[in-house]
Order: C-alpha cells, then sequence, then structure tokens
C-alpha cells in the first residue's frame, strides 16, 4: 500500500510538472501571439499613413497642375491682349488747349508768325481772324476776363508766366477747361535776367521755358501737355542778339508771337477805357488778320473787353487761338 501511494504520488508529481510546463508553453505563445499582434497593428498603422501621405501629395500635385494649367491659360490671355496692342503707340501729347478746342478755333501758329514777319495781314482761308490774347497772367482779373469770353462764347491765348501760375494755383487749368490756349512766356519776366545789357541770354531764356512748361503742366495735373508757341517779354523784336532763339526755336518747332495790334493797357501811363478802345481801332485798322495785344492784369482791359469783343464782331472777325 505504501508503494502504490509512494508511485501514485509520484504519478502525480510527475502529472503536475507537466502540467506547470503546459502553462509556461501557453503563456510564452500567448505573449509571441499579443507581440506578433501588436507589430501587425503597428505596421499597419504605418501603411495606412503612408499610403494616406501618398494620396495627399498625389491630390495636391493634381491640384498644382490645374493651377498652373488656369494660370498659364491666364497669361496666354493677357498676352494675346497686349499683343493686340503695338508696342510703338504711344499717347498723343496735347498741344496747347483741348482735342475739342483746338480742332475747333485752333490755327497754326508757325503761319501766323510768318505772316507777321512778312508784314502779310490779309484773311485767312477768305475769313477775317482776330487772335485775343492776354500777357503776364494769370492774376486776380483772369475770372472775370474768362466771365466775358464765355458770354460771347469767344476763345483766346493766354501767353501765362511761371511765378503767375504759382500765385495763383488752378487758374491756368481753368483758363485750359474753358477751351482756351496756353502758350509760354516765361517764368520770371524779368528783363535784367533774360535780357541782360538789353541783349538775349539764350541759357537763361530757355532754362525759363522749360521749367515754366513744368508748372503749367503741374498745374494742369497732366503730363501730356506741351505748347509750341512763345512770346517773348517785351517782344521779340525789342532786343539784340535774338537770332540764337530764333534758330533754337526753329529747331524745337517753336512759334515766336509778336503782335500786330494792341488796346495799349501797357503802354505808358494808366489808359481810360475810351483811350484803350481808341488805341483799338487805330492799330487793328486796314487788317484782316490781327494778333491783337492785351494783359489780363489790368482792371481797365476787363471792363473794356465787351466793347472789344463786339467791335470785332460787328466787323465780321472769326476768332481763333494759336496752336
Amino acid at each position: 500500500m505504501v508503494f502504490l501511494r509512494k508511485k501514485k504520488d509520484n504519478a502525480f508529481f510527475r502529472h503536475g510538472k507537466h502540467k506547470k510546463k503546459e502553462d509556461k508553453k501557453h503563456k510564452k505563445n500567448r505573449t509571441i501571439s499579443m507581440a506578433l499582434l501588436t507589430t501587425a497593428l503597428l505596421v499597419s498603422a504605418v501603411l495606412c499613413f503612408l499610403v494616406y501621405q501618398n494620396l495627399f501629395k498625389e491630390k495636391e500635385k493634381i491640384q498644382l497642375t490645374n493651377t498652373s494649367i488656369e494660370n498659364k491659360k491666364q497669361n496666354s490671355e493677357e498676352s494675346k491682349q497686349v499683343a493686340a496692342v503695338p508696342h510703338d503707340i504711344k499717347e498723343e501729347a496735347i498741344i496747347g488747349a483741348s482735342p475739342d478746342s483746338r480742332k475747333k478755333y485752333g490755327y497754326d501758329a508757325k503761319k501766323v508768325q510768318q505772316r507777321l514777319e512778312d508784314e502779310n495781314f490779309s484773311p485767312i482761308d477768305d475769313k477775317k481772324v482776330v487772335f485775343l490774347t492776354f500777357d503776364d497772367g494769370p492774376s486776380s482779373y483772369t475770372d472775370k476776363v474768362l466771365s466775358v469770353l464765355d458770354e460771347y462764347d469767344v476763345k483766346a491765348t493766354f501767353f501765362v508766366t511761371g511765378t503767375n501760375i504759382e500765385n495763383m494755383p488752378g487758374r491756368a487749368k481753368k483758363i485750359y477747361e474753358k477751351g482756351h490756349a496756353l502758350a509760354n512766356h516765361t517764368y520770371s519776366h524779368d528783363y535784367d535776367k533774360l535780357y541782360p545789357y538789353a541783349t538775349l541770354n539764350l541759357d537763361n531764356f530757355v532754362e525759363e521755358l522749360e521749367r515754366t512748361l513744368d508748372i503749367i503742366r503741374k498745374d494742369l495735373e497732366n503730363n501730356n501737355f506741351t505748347t509750341k508757341v512763345v512770346r517773348c517779354p517785351g517782344g521779340y523784336m525789342s532786343w539784340s542778339g535774338m537770332e540764337k532763339l530764333k534758330h533754337y526755336a526753329k529747331e524745337k518747332e517753336i512759334a515766336l508771337i509778336d503782335w500786330n495790334a494792341l488796346n495799349g493797357d501797357s503802354e505808358g501811363r494808366t489808359k481810360t477805357q475810351e483811350q484803350l478802345l481808341e488805341c483799338m481801332e487805330e492799330s487793328s485798322e486796314n487788317k484782316d488778320m490781327i494778333v491783337f495785344l492785351m494783359h489780363d492784369t489790368k482792371a481797365k482791359t476787363v471792363s473794356s473787353l465787351h466793347k472789344i469783343i463786339e467791335f470785332f464782331k460787328n466787323k465780321s472777325y472769326s476768332f481763333r487761338i494759336l496752336i
């Protein structure tokens, strides 16, 4: 019995030992399985991430490609539009007056200069013509002059100085907008600077012309404006050495305009209205082309302007501007 018990105990011992080994083996297998599962999950996650990343990049590429195609189309259309405009076309310069006024009232000032030099005061195109001109402005009287001209629907040419444009900002622009012509009368109107010892200083004169043109453009707020008409302060014939200016003007296609009639508002003592009108009648007699000199800086000229205009209208003169 003892032997049998002992034998049973040995068998039980062996069975228990074997069971423990089996448990360890199963535990080890479960650990390995969990590790493999975890690894598989991690690998799957990484693969999913890589696939998603590749898809996102492909989507970005497609978007960039589409954008590039659209940009190319847009650039192509813009290129076609640019190509439709010839590169050699530039904005046309505004010379002397607004395009409408120039077309309706303008006359070539160089032809007028030649007529004055030749003392040819015959009709222009079979018509009597008067060019009303105002020097030395703008001034505090310029607005009144413009109002009278508007009243009669008459256009004139204003020979302006740079200093007075600076002193009366906006007046040159108003002259232009009313349909009148703007012409250059230098910056300072200073005889001592322009004609020292009564002789032309060309450098000073040209510098003042260029400076005044810049000031006109600034007042008009239009850098495309220019003028080809100049009146010398004191008149072309009053000074020595003027051949240099004439040569310069010819090169630049500038007309140097004097006058062949006037109201005398700047001659000697201050004149009455009656004296101004008398001077007008005498100086314009027997002339069918008249360049008439006045100053929009003189009160008497403003007060007599109605009668001056009516005088020329009654004699069937057409009113033109110098361009």
